[in-house]
């Protein structure tokens, strides 16, 4: 009878800019190996014994076996996977601790972008059907936003589409009933927009409201104009442009870090060109803030190769590789937000000292607990991003606690058996959005991310690993950033 194979060690082995490394997935620790101990590890890894790796690498071999004793390297699988805190805790922080609601003000829109998370080329989204929240529907969402935030100092509400601006009466209506409600209770606004219905009036007012304003601009004109156009097929860049100078007219200094560019790219490779959008607009400031993530591509859409050449030396990993050699803190906003932030997520994460019984459910929140995506009818999604997640609640009766864990175990349940022999299981981002199509859990669907992801992830240990050797100075500024 053939002997059963053992488990190996819960690691990730990896190699940036010549130096080798492990990580450890229990305790979520990171050590650089020298060569011979990077040898022993892959022996290890690979499945020999610690007395066959001790045999051919005597002292490496005694580190490894001294490390397994000290609860490092953890073959131990756990398919437990926890929130934490039990009926009792989510219950409160449903009803109590609620820190944003997002209202879906209008699902009117005055653009046509070819890849709208809102079109016909997705099976599991909601279609918009040019609907306005009523009054009605509107006090009872931010009635239950106050209640829900009576635990908290603050509290937040968002305006989302459709366009939110196409309902400005509505969105200045909101603002009026919110601050009567909160009382003495702080309250912060945001709004996505396009833009192209700012104007000076409609800026002033979200300046003297102190909104924050995350403008939807693709980059430079060859990008935003091929899939952001109105309903004639017109590119929509030049009216974004001029909204989103509007914006900056209005916002003096103390509160220019409100106002945000979300970029999204057909491809990857799109990324090099977004430096152009400053070229083409030197009015722009250099630091404002901009984020940019990648399409969600509808049903039959094919994403287009970048047009050639991207500009000499302006990556966006390269401007941000130079700013840390050169110990510059003034890094470009695009690579500050996709490299800072991330690695600030890794910088930040929670370092356990053995073997862990549970983890927590990839990058899933309580759903209820801190968000709330209020559709124009009034019913409850988790998120704005998670379009074939259940419903949660209504404006009538509030967030379904009951509906909330049923949600919880589910996903818990059905990704469980991937995740235990994961190595990216206590870093991963992924969660209800990825894992849930047309009300259902899709097992295949998360599948396919989690390659994805876990590349990702590498992806940002290799350079967090770089940084934790070669330039230790730039580790204060990440503990400085705010995640949320």
């Amino acid at each position: 009878m053939q002997a059963q194979q053992k488990a190996s060690p819960l690691v990730k082995r990896f190699e940036s800019s010549g130096m080798e490394f492990i990580f450890d997935s229990h305790t979520s620790k990171i050590f650089r190996l020298t060569e011979e101990e990077a040898s022993a590890f892959d022996m290890w890894v690979a499945g020999a014994r610690l007395s066959e790796v001790a045999r051919r690498y005597p002292s490496e071999g005694r580190m490894i076996q001294k490390s397994a004793e000290q609860g490092l390297f953890s073959s131990q699988r756990s398919d437990k996977m926890s929130f934490g805190g039990g009926l009792s805790a989510v219950a409160l922080d449903v009803r109590s601790k609620r820190t944003l609601t997002i209202l879906e003000i209008t699902q009117r829109c005055n653009l046509r972008c070819g890849y709208c998370t809102f079109g016909d080329g997705f099976s599991d989204h909601r279609k918009l059907n040019g609907q306005t929240m009523s009054i009605t529907v509107l006090r009872a969402a931010i009635d239950d936003a106050v209640q829900c935030a009576s635990g908290l100092e603050r509290l937040s509400i968002g305006f989302y589409g459709g366009e939110p601006l196409a309902a400005f009466q509505m969105i200045q209506s909101a603002v009026q009933y919110a601050r009567q409600q909160a009382g003495n209770k702080e309250i912060r606004f945001s709004l996505t927009t396009n833009a192209t219905l700012l104007d000076r009036t409609k800026a002033k007012y979200l300046r003297d409201n102190e909104f924050s304003v995350l403008v939807s601009v693709d980059g430079p004109r060859v990008m935003h104009d091929r899939y952001r156009v109105y309903q004639d097929g017109k590119g929509s860049y030049d009216d974004t442009m001029q909204g989103l100078k509007f914006l900056l007219e209005a916002y003096d200094l103390p509160l220019r870090d409100k106002i945000g560019l979300n970029m999204v790219l057909p491809t990857q490779q799109w990324g090099d060109h977004l430096w152009k959008l400053w070229i083409e607009n030197p009015w722009l400031p250099n630091g404002l803030r901009a984020q940019a993530g990648l399409v969600d591509a509808p049903d039959g859409m094919t994403p287009p190769p970048p047009p050639p050449p991207a500009i000499a030396d302006k990556t966006v990993k390269g401007a941000w590789m130079l700013s840390v050699e050169n110990n510059n803190s003034d890094c470009p906003p695009l690579s500050s937000e996709s490299y800072d932030s991330e690695l600030a997520r890794i910088h930040q994460r929670e370092i356990h000292n053995g073997p862990r019984d549970s983890f927590y459910p990839n990058g899933c929140c309580v759903p209820g607990a801190r968000r709330v995506y209020v559709r124009v009818d009034g019913t409850y999604q988790v998120c704005e991003r998670a379009h074939g997640v259940p419903t949660i609640g209504s404006v009538n009766n509030g967030v379904d606690v009951d509906r909330v864990l049923k949600l919880t175990r589910e996903y818990v349940d059905r990704s469980k058996d991937d995740c235990k022999d994961c190595w990216a299981i206590p870093l991963c981002s992924l969660c209800f959005h990825h894992g849930y199509e047309c009300a259902g859990f899709n097992t295949k669907r998360k599948r396919d991310m989690c390659k994805g992801e876990q590349d990702r992830l590498l992806h940002l240990l290799k350079l967090y690993a770089w940084v934790l050797e070669m330039h230790p100075e730039r580790l204060h500024l990440w503990e400085r950033i705010q995640i949320t």
